[in-house]
C-alpha cells in the first residue's frame, strides 16, 4: 500500500478511539560513499520506511510504530498506542491535554534543481574525485585524503485529530573531504565541505569539489605549521560553525521546552528576564530560506507548522522551544519543535535551525573590531552542561593582532557559563552561513542523529576563557566528538 492509503487506516482506527491523536508515515532512504585515497571504499544505503501512531489518554501520551505496511498491523499498532496512553493516564494521573492547532494541509518539497537521489552513484563519486584530485595536488606531500558523500531524502507524512494533513519531501546532503598529516609522532588536520538542502547544482563556485579540496589541504597544512594556543581570558570571534554550536549546545538545549519543565534546565522560569547583552539575539527556524543551506522542517512530527522562534531577543530571554506537550501545559501555543530523527520514535523538543541573529559588522570590521585575540573556528567536540558549563575545542584557530590573522593556532579551546558568555557578546556579522552535516547531528536521550544546522554570522566576544593545555583537540578531523563530523 502507498503512504496516503496506511495514513488513511491508521486516522480512521485513531479517530475511533475517541482520544487525541497523530498519525506519521516515512519512506525515506540515507545513501553514503566514501572514497579514501581516491579509491571508492564504501557504498551503503539504509531505508526507513513504516507508520507511527501517537495517541493521548488524559494527557498523557502512548506511542507505537510498525514496519509491517498492511492495514491490519497499523489498525493493530493504532489499538497499541491507546492501550499505551491510557494505561499511562491509569499510572499517572490527569495531565494537561495539548495544545490544539488549526486544521490546515501542507505540501512542502525541497527547492533543488538536480535532486541528487535521481542522480547515478558514479555522478557523485566523480564528485569525490574531483575532490581528492584537488587536495592532493595543494597537498603536495604524502598524506591521507578521505572524501564522503551523504545524501538523506524522501517522504515524511503527518496526520493530526484537528484537521491536519501535511506531508512533505525534504533533502539533505553533504560534500566533505578530510585531510590528514603525520610528522613523526604527531598527527594534525582538518577537513571542509559544505552540507544542507542542497541540490547537485549547488555544489558549484566556492563549494565546487575543487575548491572544497583545495582549502581542505590548505588547512592540514596550517594546522601542520600551528603553534600552541595562549591560554587565559581574551576577547575572540568565533566562526559561524562553532557560533551556532554554542547557540545550540550551550544555550538552545536548555530552552527545550521538555527539558525546562523537568528542572535540569537552568532557565526554568526565567521568561521575560534579561540574560544577555543587547547584540545577543538567537533565533530558531524551520527552514532558512537561504538556497541549500540549513535542514527543511516545515512541520513537525506532531503535524505543527514550522514558524521562526525569537528564543532571546537583544539580551532578553522570550520563549521556550515547545512540542503540543510543554506547551499545552504553559498555556502557549507550540512552535513547531515536536521531532523525532525517524519513525521508530516518538516526537521530542528539538531545534532545527538555531543560531545567534545577524548583527551589522562586515566580516573585515569584525576583525578590525576584535583587534588582539583568537578567532576560534569550527569544533571537534567539548561538553556542555545543564547548570550553562560548557567546554568547547576548536577545529582551528588563528591568533589575532591589530585586526590581522597573524598565525594558525593548535589546541584552541573555549570554556565559560553561557549566560556569562551571553553577557560579552559585542555584535555580529551581516553575513551568514550554515552547515547541515549528514555526518552527525543532534543527540538527545536515545535519538541521536537528528538532522539540524549549525551556523549564522561570525559572533564577537569581549572576553572568553581560552584554554591553550594539550587536549588532544586537532588531533584528526576525523575523530572529533561533537555533532558535526
Amino acid at each position: 500500500m502507498d503512504l496516503d492509503a496506511l495514513l488513511d487506516a491508521a486516522a480512521a482506527a485513531a479517530e475511533a478511539t475517541g482520544l487525541h491523536w497523530e498519525v506519521r508515515a516515512e519512506d525515506t532512504a540515507r545513501t553514503t560513499i566514501s572514497m579514501q585515497q581516491g579509491i571508492v571504499a564504501e557504498v551503503r544505503k539504509v531505508a526507513v520506511r513504516g507508520v507511527g501512531a501517537r495517541l493521548v489518554a488524559e494527557g498523557c501520551p502512548g506511542y507505537r510504530f510498525t514496519n509491517d505496511l498492511t492495514p491490519e498491523a497499523v489498525r493493530r499498532t493504532v489499538a497499541q498506542a491507546a492501550e499505551v496512553a491510557r494505561a499511562h493516564a491509569r499510572a499517572a494521573g490527569a495531565r494537561p491535554a495539548p495544545a490544539q492547532v488549526q486544521a490546515q494541509r501542507i505540501r512542502w518539497r525541497t527547492a533543488a534543481r538536480r535532486w541528487p537521489p535521481d542522480a547515478p552513484l558514479e555522478e557523485k563519486a566523480a564528485l569525490l574525485h574531483r575532490a581528492h584530485q584537488s587536495a592532493a595536488a595543494r597537498l603536495g606531500k604524502p598524506g591521507t585524503i578521505v572524501c564522503r558523500w551523504g545524501e538523506s531524502s524522501g517522504v515524511r507524512a503527518v496526520r493530526t485529530a484537528d484537521g491536519v494533513d501535511a506531508r512533505c519531501e525534504p533533502l539533505l546532503t553533504t560534500l566533505q573531504v578530510l585531510v590528514t598529516l603525520r610528522d613523526g609522532g604527531s598527527v594534525r588536520g582538518d577537513k571542509e565541505g559544505f552540507g544542507g538542502a542542497a541540490g547537485l547544482e549547488h555544489y558549484a563556485g566556492h563549494w565546487e569539489p575543487e575548491a572544497i579540496g583545495q582549502r581542505a589541504a590548505a588547512r592540514a597544512l596550517d594546522a601542520a605549521r600551528a603553534s600552541q594556543a595562549p591560554a587565559g581570558r581574551m576577547r575572540a570571534l568565533v566562526d559561524p560553525v562553532l557560533g551556532g554550536i554554542l547557540a545550540h549546545e550551550s544555550f538552545g538545549h536548555l530552552t527545550e521546552g521538555d527539558v525546562a519543565a523537568s528542572g535540569y534546565s537552568l532557565l526554568k522560569g526565567r521568561i521575560g528576564e534579561t540574560l544577555g547583552s543587547e547584540h545577543a539575539t538567537v533565533l530558531d527556524a524551520g527552514t532558512l530560506g537561504i538556497a541549500g543551506m540549513g535542514v527543511d522542517v516545515p512541520f513537525d512530527d506532531q503535524g505543527v507548522a514550522a514558524r521562526d522562534v525569537t528564543i532571546l531577543e537583544r539580551g532578553v530571554f522570550r520563549s521556550y522551544l515547545h512540542s503540543r506537550e510543554t506547551a499545552g501545559a504553559e498555556g502557549v501555543a507550540p512552535t513547531g519543535n515536536a521531532r523525532a530523527i525517524d519513525i521508530r520514535h516518538p516526537p521530542l523538543c528539538r531545534m532545527r535551525n538555531t543560531s545567534f541573529a545577524a548583527g551589522d559588522l562586515r566580516e573585515e570590521e569584525a576583525l578590525e573590531a576584535l583587534g588582539d585575540g583568537i578567532y576560534a573556528c569550527e569544533s571537534l567536540g567539548g561538553m556542555p552542561r545543564s547548570d550553562g558549563t560548557f567546554l568547547f575545542h576548536a577545529l582551528r584557530g588563528w591568533r589575532v593582532q591589530k585586526g590581522e590573522l597573524a598565525e594558525p593556532l593548535k589546541g584552541v579551546s573555549l570554556s565559560g557559563n553561557i549566560l556569562t558568555l551571553l553577557r560579552n557578546v559585542e555584535g555580529a556579522t551581516r553575513e551568514r552561513h550554515f552547515d547541515a552535516w549528514f555526518f552527525g547531528g543532534c543527540g538527545k536521550f536515545d535519538q541521536n542523529g537528528l538532522e539540524v544546522s549549525f551556523g549564522g554570522p561570525q559572533v564577537l566576544v569581549g572576553e572568553v576563557t581560552v584554554g591553550g593545555e594539550a587536549t588532544g583537540a586537532g588531533a584528526s578531523p576525523a575523530s572529533g566528538g561533537g555533532e558535526p563530523s
